[in-house]
Order: structure tokens, then sequence, then C-alpha cells
């Protein structure tokens, strides 16, 4: 008697602690990844000092075709059916000329907008780093909206400690991990 009370309480229980839990079991999580290049502006001229403390920039708004409609036929799954999306990895690397390097940033903000959305912060570095790559702290912002959009735009505000060699070419490479769910 006692194991059929026990039974039935952890078939009554079930529902209640168990259906998320079965639920996330369907979870299909997808890393999108995207990528871009970036010429960095000339603000100041090679030789002209710039300002004592460095200077700030804006680069951008750069879009970014998401494809969204392309990764959710890929996956079988529609824009009701996704749970979330996130950035989870940003990267930004110097591609030339090859004797540069990413110090001559010592703060970068990324900031994602797109039509009838906010703009968010996305990813940002605080403090200077050498050599020619630069990972950055993601945001846990939900930017489903931004992922769904057809073009997503991103801005990099940047505080320069030096004036980058002219012509250096930055890429950004960028994850967003999208879990979709087809019980949702």
């Amino acid at each position: 008697m006692k194991r059929i009370v026990i039974g039935i309480l952890a078939l009554a229980t079930l529902p209640v602690f168990g259906c998320k839990k079965l639920k996330s079991l369907a979870n299909i999580n997808i890393d999108i990844p995207y990528s871009t290049q970036v010429t960095m502006p000339v603000v100041y001229e090679e030789g002209v000092p710039i300002p004592f403390g460095g200077y700030k920039a804006t680069i951008g708004p750069i879009g970014i075709t998401t494809n969204s409609r392309q990764y959710m036929a890929e996956y079988n799954t529609d824009a009701d059916n996704i749970v979330s999306v996130q950035l989870s990895k940003l990267m930004m690397k110097i591609l030339s000329p090859s004797t540069e390097s990413i110090d001559f940033l010592d703060t970068v903000r990324v900031y994602i907008s797109a039509q009838g959305q906010p703009e968010v912060l996305a990813a940002y570095s605080l403090g200077r780093v050498g050599g020619d790559s630069l990972a950055l702290t993601c945001s846990q912002q939900s930017l489903k909206p931004y992922f769904l959009a057809d073009v997503m735009n991103i801005k990099l505000v940047g505080h320069f400690n030096r004036v980058p060699a002219p012509g250096t070419t930055v890429e950004i490479n960028s994850v967003f991990h999208m879990v979709a769910n087809p019980l949702y």
C-alpha cells in the first residue's frame, strides 16, 4: 500500500515538476556564425598628435544580413518556436597590416540594432589588450527580435589610445546561440 501511495504521488508531481524538464529535452541548440570586415576610419592623420587621454570614435552602423529564414528552414523551425537567441562569442582580429596590434583600442562597446528595435549593448571590452585579436565579453541580452529581422546593424564605439596604421582592417567574428523547441 505504501508503494502505491508513493507511486501515485510521483505521478501527480510529474506534470508539475517534469513538464518543463521534458520540454527542455526537445531543445535544439544551434550556433550561428557571422563575420564581417571593417577598415578603421581615419580620424587623425598619422603624425598628428591625438588629444591627451585618447579619443572616442564610432564605426558603423554596419548592416549584417541575418539569413534567419534560411536557418529556421534548415532546422525545421519557425519564429514561434525560437526560445532564445544570445550572442555567445565576439572576436575582433587585425587582418592587415600584419604589423598592427589591436592595442590602439583600450575600450570598445558593440551595439546591435534592427528596424523597429532599440539599440542594445551586445558586447564590450574594457582595458587595453595587446596582440592581433581581442575577445569581447558578451552581454546576456535577448537578441531574438534582432536575429529575426532581415538585417541587424552593429556599431562599434571605441576609445582609441593611438591612431591605427592607415588601412587597418579588422575582422569581426560573432557567434549567436539559438535555442529552438518544437514543443513551444
